[in-house]
């Protein structure tokens, strides 16, 4: 995926007022959805249980007292790539 594709993901959530965690989990495919070339999933892709185990992760959590701790001079990001 391009990181075009993550950062209007991003800005779409903070439109809506959602974390971009939060959004990316309500729409993670799931067993019967089918994909975007028409194929419906047979078995789950796991990436919707994956979001959720980081929702709870202390990286996650932590991370607006991570980027306000940046040093001087120095910005500090916190992503996340999931389609």
């Amino acid at each position: 995926m391009h990181e075009r594709y993550f950062r209007m993901m991003d800005r779409l959530a903070r439109r809506i007022g959602v974390d971009p965690l939060e959004l990316r989990i309500q729409n993670a495919l799931r067993r019967g959805d089918r994909n975007c070339v028409g194929v419906t999933l047979t078995r789950s892709t796991g990436i919707g249980e994956c979001l959720r185990q980081l929702r709870r992760h202390r990286l996650w959590t932590g991370r607006r007292l991570w980027r306000a701790g940046a040093p001087a001079f120095r910005r500090r990001g916190v992503g996340i790539c999931a389609v």
